[in-house]
């Protein structure tokens, strides 16, 4: 039997050999399972209602609203004070929010949730130790026949994990592969383009995006909301820059000034550039590679600790 909230219950029916094997950092994964209780454990009807019907709470969320048509702007729907002439975020205006989700048809996206809701944190976690990553969780809840985003590929991989309500989502092809952080997505006209996937994510269903494919989605006829769970993989072009900045702190080449040198004009650029390179390539080895990529391996003990608590709650 599967442990709830762990990336075999998130990525049913498939097994983590077949979703790595065959899926990560590889193609999209599109699970549909006829379940529209799936997800209950993680977000609930009630709880999305209770939200939904009392924006009062949303005071205590991290937010932010968008819309596939204009852009929104923070102060439209935040109490905002002025400090020394710069407008600074107080909390969420809940009657503004209301207003620009009910009658602009606004998406409201309540950021970090894993800070607050314990099964998201847990599934955060277990997913964090069997991937070998860190990740993070938002909420999206987009009213009726509307669109959050238009078109566009994410810097990271994402879990769509949808807890209420449908939307038609449209994948297309990756223009970048495994862009990083630094490649954002530029606006992508999907107007003659056909998507490789075109479907309907129903309450219960789930699917993995890897970066750099790009995505939009629309809802229906009703509220839908969905868990983001973005993550975050640790490159190997971090992990060389890593082994050069170790090398920094006891290489007084690399700690000199480029165009101190040039002024100087004692060495030339050719000579500075080959001794450079024969430092850098005896840094990247095995004993420094291991070393630097030890501080991004989650914490066994996160897990454990986080059930420990979970379990006392029961």
């Amino acid at each position: 039997m599967k442990n709830k909230n762990d990336l075999a219950w998130l990525i049913n029916p498939y097994t983590k050999s077949d979703f790595i094997g065959k899926f990560l950092e590889n193609k999209p994964l599109i699970i549909s399972r006829n379940d529209s209780n799936y997800y209950n454990e993680l977000m609930s009807f009630e709880e999305l209602d209770f939200i939904t019907s009392n924006m009062s709470s949303l005071g205590s969320f991290d937010l932010r609203m968008a819309s596939a048509e204009k852009v929104i702007f923070e102060k439209q729907y935040s109490n905002v004070s002025k400090i020394q002439n710069v407008e600074v975020k107080v909390k969420s205006n809940p009657r503004k929010v209301s207003e620009l989700f009910h009658k602009h048809g606004a998406t409201i996206i309540l950021e970090q949730v894993s800070n607050v809701w314990p099964s998201i944190l847990s599934l955060s976690n277990f997913v964090n130790q069997e991937l070998m990553c860190s990740s993070g969780a938002n909420i999206y809840i987009s009213p009726p026949n509307s669109q959050g985003f238009e078109a566009h590929y994410d810097t990271h991989d994402v879990f769509i994990i949808q807890v209420h309500g449908s939307k038609r989502w449209k994948i297309y092809d990756n223009p970048i592969f495994l862009p990083l952080g630094t490649q954002p997505s530029v606006p992508y006209d999907s107007t003659d383009i056909v998507p490789a996937y075109d479907f309907i994510l129903e309450q219960g269903d789930l699917i993995y995006i890897p970066k750099g494919f790009v995505h939009e989605a629309m809802t229906s006829n009703d509220i839908s909301a969905h868990i983001t769970l973005g993550i975050y993989n640790t490159t190997w072009a971090r992990i060389i820059l890593d082994c050069v900045s170790k090398l920094a702190v006891n290489s007084e080449i690399l700690r000199s000034g480029f165009f101190v040198d040039d002024l100087k004009s004692s060495v030339s650029l050719d000579d500075k550039i080959s001794l450079i390179q024969n430092e850098i390539i005896n840094a990247i080895n095995i004993e420094n590679v291991k070393q630097v990529s030890t501080k991004y391996k989650p914490i066994k003990e996160e897990v454990s600790i986080l059930n420990q608590v979970l379990s006392s709650k029961v």
